[in-house]
C-alpha cells in the first residue's frame, strides 16, 4: 500500500473535497498512462494507493502530491502493531531505531504512548538502542482504519492538482518558458502549450495526467486560439528583465521576481 500525503490541499476548507477528488482522479490518470492497475481512494487526510507494482517513480510527479510512502497494512491492535515494528527493523540490520506514531484514529492510546510502548518491545526483542537524533530507522506508524507501518518517505512535487484552476495558454520559447509552464501546472493550471517554431515539450509531459500536445501558432492568432481553447491568460517565460510581450488578454509571468540566471531550473 502506498500512503499519498498532500498539503497545502488540507487548508482549502469547505472545497477541500474538491481538491481532494481532483488529486485522485490525476492519480489515477497517471497510473493509467503507465500502465499501472491501482486501486485508489481517499481516506483521512491522505489518499491510498494499492498498486500491482511499484507506483512511487510516477507519482512523485503528480502536482499536489507532498511525499509517499510504501506502507504495510496491519489491524488496528496493539500487539500485532508491535510484533510488525519488530519485524520490519529487524529487516533493516540496524543497530539505532526510532519509532514515530500519529493516530487519526482514536481508539489506541496515545501516540506519545505508542512511541515509548513499542520502543520498550522492540529493545526487548532485538536489544537495539533508541536514538531520537538521525537513528538507523525511523519507523513510522499511522494509525487510522488500519495501521500503515513504514521507513522512508519519498519527497513528491507538491502544489496543487494539475487542472483545478482552469487552463492558461502556456507559451514555449526557451527554458524559460518551460520553466514558467511548470509552475503554472504548479498552481493548478491546465496548460495549452504553443510556440512561434517547434519546441521540445517532452519534460512538461513527465508532470501532465494528460497527453500534451504543442501547437505552433503565428503571434496574431494567439488570442483567437485562447478563446478556442477556453483559456482565461497565457503564461510567458519573462522575468523583470526580459519584458517583451503584450497581448490583448491577461498574461501571468510566474518568472518576473527571478534574476534570468536562477530562472532555469526545471
Amino acid at each position: 500500500m502506498i500512503l499519498v500525503r498532500y498539503g497545502e490541499i488540507a487548508l482549502k476548507g469547505d472545497n477541500r473535497i474538491v481538491f481532494e477528488r481532483k488529486l485522485v482522479e490525476n492519480i489515477r490518470k497517471c497510473l493509467e498512462q503507465n500502465n499501472i492497475k491501482a486501486d485508489v481512494r481517499r481516506a483521512t487526510g491522505r489518499v491510498l494507493v494499492d498498486a500491482e507494482r511499484n507506483a512511487i517513480d510516477y507519482l512523485q510527479n503528480v502536482f499536489g502530491i507532498v511525499s509517499l510512502s510504501k506502507a504495510v497494512v496491519v489491524d488496528v491492535d496493539f500487539e500485532k502493531i508491535k510484533e510488525k515494528a519488530v519485524e520490519m527493523i529487524k529487516e533493516k540490520n540496524a543497530k539505532t531505531f526510532r519509532i514515530s506514531a500519529r493516530r487519526i484514529q482514536k481508539s489506541l492510546i496515545p501516540s506519545q504512548d505508542m512511541n515509548v510502548q513499542i520502543g520498550a518491545y522492540v529493545v526487548e526483542k532485538l536489544g537495539l538502542k533508541v536514538k531520537l537524533e538521525n537513528p538507523d530507522v525511523d519507523l513510522q506508524i499511522e494509525v487510522a482504519d488500519k495501521a500503515y507501518v513504514f521507513t522512508e518517505v519519498v519527497q513528491a512535487v507538491g502544489g496543487l492538482p494539475y487542472g483545478i484552476e482552469g487552463t492558461v495558454l502556456a507559451l514555449i520559447e526557451d527554458k524559460q518558458g518551460l520553466q514558467a509552464a511548470f509552475l503554472a501546472m504548479k498552481r493548478g493550471c491546465d496548460i495549452v502549450p504553443v510556440a512561434f517554431k517547434q519546441q521540445d515539450i517532452t519534460i512538461l509531459q513527465k508532470y501532465s495526467p494528460k497527453k500534451l500536445e504543442l501547437k505552433v501558432l503565428k503571434k496574431d492568432e494567439l488570442a483567437d486560439f485562447a478563446k478556442q481553447a477556453n483559456a482565461k491568460a497565457i503564461v510567458t517565460g519573462e522575468t523583470l528583465n526580459n519584458l517583451k510581450w503584450e497581448f490583448n488578454f491577461p498574461i501571468l509571468r510566474p518568472l518576473i521576481g527571478i534574476e534570468d540566471e536562477n530562472a532555469h531550473k526545471l
